[in-house]
């Protein structure tokens, strides 16, 4: 997407406490993008279970950057947290 990718969203996230997509939506008008291997090993080293990091990931990413995007994510996720 051309975006500067960042790691620490997970972290900024949980502390914030705000839905998943406004982060997103604060991060995609600044021009930046999530890295979402490490909001992936940030949440699950939080205790978030695999499921529950695929679903809010999901609903944010989709909201966001549409559908397709997250069809893109999930996959490469699948793949590198398997």
């Amino acid at each position: 997407m051309g975006r500067e990718v960042l790691s620490g969203v997970f972290k900024f996230y949980d502390t914030v406490g705000l839905p998943i997509s406004v982060v997103l939506g604060v991060f995609q008008s600044q021009g930046k993008q999530p890295c979402w291997t490490s909001f992936f090993t940030d949440a699950f080293k939080s205790g978030w279970k695999r499921e529950t990091i695929f679903s809010r990931l999901e609903e944010g990413i989709v909201d966001i950057y549409g559908k397709e995007y997250w069809k893109i994510v999930e996959e490469k996720l699948s793949v590198v947290v398997a």
